[in-house]
Order: structure tokens, then C-alpha cells, then sequence
């Protein structure tokens, strides 16, 4: 293991015991006004098709995003893993936004949801912006991710010309994220207090 790899582990098990402490309902309100500042990037109001993730527990909720987005007609689109460690964007079929299916979708989750095999995939060039979670993240757009190299596998397809960004707890903010060459920065990180461009 490289020394970059080894301290990205100590950061990852550092932020897992921080936001363990977390309350619930942290994370819901927090992450509704981080979604509401996310709102009014450029890149976020020009957008037609937004791809967002699965919330899981521990993460900032992202239904004020999800359900503003599709009240103004954007296309959403979530990740679907495929056969090996392949990641591509699937079109959201849940019902409306102000639907129970819509609202239990982009609340936190203890478990990673699958994406319906039935949903039409999105070709990756359509995508205008894409909502990466993780762990933690820096002033300069540098993320932490959980360690299994999906997204940066998915963000450093050369057809991804998307507006990169993260949405995160103010305490999910480190000073540095150590990175590989693998890695790729993001265009901007919107906590509940401020936005970083990059």
C-alpha cells in the first residue's frame, strides 16, 4: 500500500467515527439547505439531465435536490454498477416528486439501493451535472470517496463532460484530501454553509 493509500485510510476511518456521532436528523437538515445552495449554481439551474445518487445513511439527504429538480422537468438519473466494476447512468422511473416512492428514494437508506435493471440508461454524454458523494471533501474539490473507485472510475470516462460536484455536511470538510493519480477533483463543493468552486 502507498503511503498516499495508507493515509487515505486513516482519514477514511477518522471521518467514519466523526460522523458516526452525527444525529439524524443532521444529516435531513443539513443536507436540505446544502441541496438548496446546490440549487442555485449555474451549472445546476441550466441543467436537462442531473445525475444524482442514492443516499445512504450517513450522508446528506438529497430529496430537496431530487424533488426541485423534477418539479422543473430535469431528467434524473442514478447510478446502476454493472458486471465487473463498470458504473453508468440509468433514468429514474419513481412517480412524481411529491410522491411517497419519490420521497423514501432520496432518504437515507442503511443500504446501498439497486437500480432497477428495467430503467433506460442515459448515455454518459448527457449528462450536464453529476452529484458525487463521499466521505469527506477539501476547499480545492478534492474527494474522499468509500475506497471501491466507482465514481472516479466513472468520473474519468472521457464522454463525462459534466459539472462534477459534491453536497456535504459542513463537518464533512477536511483540510486536504490526499490524492492519487487516479482521482478526479470536482467543479465545486456545496456544504449547508458555503459553496468551494474549484
Amino acid at each position: 500500500m502507498s503511503d498516499v493509500a495508507e493515509l487515505k485510510r486513516i482519514m477514511r476511518r477518522t471521518l467514519r467515527t466523526q460522523l458516526a456521532a452525527l444525529a439524524a436528523d443532521r444529516w435531513v437538515s443539513g443536507g436540505s439547505r446544502a441541496c438548496k445552495r446546490a440549487l442555485d449554481l449555474a451549472a445546476v439551474a441550466q441543467a436537462r439531465h442531473v445525475m444524482l445518487s442514492w443516499p445512504m445513511l450517513k450522508e446528506p439527504e438529497l430529496l430537496t435536490l431530487a424533488a426541485s429538480l423534477a418539479a422543473r422537468g430535469v431528467v434524473l438519473a442514478v447510478p446502476r454498477c454493472g458486471a465487473g466494476s463498470e458504473m453508468d447512468a440509468a433514468v429514474m422511473d419513481i412517480g412524481p416528486p411529491d410522491g411517497a416512492r419519490f420521497r423514501e428514494a432520496f432518504q437515507g437508506s442503511g443500504t446501498l439501493r439497486e437500480t432497477p435493471p428495467s430503467w433506460p440508461a442515459l448515455a454518459v454524454s448527457r449528462l450536464d451535472v453529476v452529484v458525487v458523494p463521499g466521505l469527506g471533501f477539501d476547499h480545492s474539490g478534492q474527494r474522499l470517496g468509500r475506497g471501491a473507485g466507482f465514481y472516479d472510475r466513472f468520473l474519468a470516462r472521457p464522454e463525462l463532460r459534466a459539472f462534477k460536484v459534491g453536497i456535504a455536511l459542513d463537518e464533512q470538510l477536511v483540510d486536504k484530501v490526499p490524492m492519487e493519480s487516479h482521482d478526479v477533483p470536482l467543479d465545486a463543493v456545496v456544504t449547508d454553509s458555503a459553496v468551494f468552486p474549484a
